[in-house]
């Protein structure tokens, strides 16, 4: 079998953004700020629930694209730039309590630094057919794919003008046509936590994360309440069951990072969790002591990478 080339292999640029995530006490902003700094660059502080996020850097990567981390480095300047914003917020790196790093790929421009350097995407088609497409960013990514839909379209059906519907498709979770109808679905999700003994904070967590999905997740955990007393543990569990009867989530690190972002947003209440968690995917998995341990030594890896970047004294 022959490998088909792209009509153009572009010359690519990898550069790293981190993002670090401090309490929200630490730096209480009511809204978004976005600013520029010295060079051109813009940084952000975004509020969310109990913690504020910041970004990003934009340097040149050649490491490991699997497993991009967090330097010291990364964090100093962050933290320079943002304490610069907010003189009298003098955030340090003990502050840091999670962060998380990505790779950009870039179209490599001569004569550009990263950040000057166009987030731009472009659509290659070779000889035979094989349409690639490079640059671009995560964020764009339902944009990318629509190009790259109608492209074969008009290329494998010229003439016909059907083009990709998934921008009118709702996601999962999603049937909401307001805001009004978002308060008004966590009102009543609110009135069966009352009977159920749940907290309002994690109702609300749920609809924020879940939309309407929360529906199924609370009539789980209504289920397991003979085998369940504590609520929160009840809940929690019908979390992971949905994550993986729904979401296909395999790991722990699925739950903890890709599912529900708590590495990242919650990282504090890991390890009051962690138990609970580790115990439903191996009754739901059937897995091993091996399997589990296995699990849970990949997770503890990248609990223990997301604050690498704090002073190790």
């Amino acid at each position: 079998m022959q490998k088909v080339q792209p009509a153009i292999i572009p010359q690519l640029l990898h550069t790293k953004g981190v993002h670090l995530v401090v309490p929200f006490q630490r730096l209480p902003l009511r809204q978004s700020v976005y600013f520029d700094i010295a060079g051109g660059r813009m940084l952000f502080a975004i509020p969310r629930n109990n913690i504020t996020y910041l970004g990003t850097t934009d340097t040149p990567f050649t490491g490991n694209l699997e497993n991009p981390t967090v330097e010291k480095v990364d964090a100093d300047y962050l933290i320079k730039e943002i304490n610069q914003m907010f003189p009298t917020v003098n955030l340090t790196p003990e502050d840091v309590v999670s962060s998380w790093a990505g790779v950009r790929v870039l179209l490599q421009e001569k004569g550009k630094k990263p950040s000057e350097i166009s987030r731009k995407d472009e659509v290659f088609i070779s000889e035979t057919g094989l349409i690639s497409i490079a640059g671009g960013k995560l964020t764009g990514y339902r944009k990318l794919a629509e190009q790259v839909v109608n492209k074969a379209i008009s290329l494998n059906f010229p003439g016909n003008q059907t083009r990709s519907k998934t921008e009118q498709i709702k996601l999962a979770g999603g049937d909401f046509e307001s805001a009004e109808a978002v308060q008004f679905f966590e009102e009543s999700c609110r009135q069966i936590a009352y009977i159920q003994h749940y907290s309002p904070e994690r109702i609300s967590y749920l609809v924020r994360t879940y939309g309407t999905n929360t529906t199924p997740i609370l009539q789980q955990a209504e289920h397991l309440q003979p085998e369940l007393s504590d609520p929160e543990k009840r809940l929690l569990k019908a979390e992971i069951w949905y994550a993986i009867h729904h979401e296909s989530a395999t790991s722990i690190s699925d739950f903890l990072i890709r599912r529900t972002g708590k590495l990242y947003f919650e990282r504090d209440e890991i390890p009051g969790i962690l138990p609970e968690v580790c115990s439903a995917f191996q009754e739901y998995l059937t897995f091993s002591e091996n399997q589990l341990n296995t699990k849970k030594q990949e997770f503890n890896l990248l609990f223990e990478q997301a604050v690498t970047c704090k002073d190790q004294t």
